[in-house]
């Protein structure tokens, strides 16, 4: 016997609760509103060391790439030094633009890189 797949379960949990909504048209009698729920949703902190560094050294921090004695760019990205190499600091190829402007992304060239923007 062939066990159903997540795709299957989602698509028939999905349908199931459409169809329990159908009687909540605007006819009335569809109950109280749903009361809020009692505790606070915190969203989960994100660290340079802990959440970015790791991406750096899987992916940029390599001997070819951003370390080392002449770092592309210029942008050294091991571990100690990655932080004051990318926040608040202009990119040396667009130097307009910082490459990583903190809380303003699409004032980042990074992101600007990252998405295929014009110029970049």
């Amino acid at each position: 016997m062939r066990t159903p797949d997540l795709r299957t379960i989602a698509v028939l949990a999905i349908g199931g609760v459409l169809t329990g909504c159908a009687g909540s048209g605007g006819e009335g009698g569809g109950g109280a509103p749903p009361k809020r729920p009692s505790t606070t949703t915190i969203p989960p902190t994100i660290s340079f060391s802990m959440t970015i560094q790791p991406i750096f050294d899987r992916s940029c921090a390599l001997t070819s790439c951003h370390t080392g004695a002449v770092p592309a760019q210029g942008q050294d990205l091991s571990a100690g030094v990655a932080y004051s190499q990318s926040v608040n600091v202009p990119s040396t190829e667009q130097p307009r633009l910082e490459r990583v402007k903190p809380c303003k992304p699409k004032d980042s060239y990074l992101v600007r890189k990252i998405q295929g923007g014009p110029n970049i």
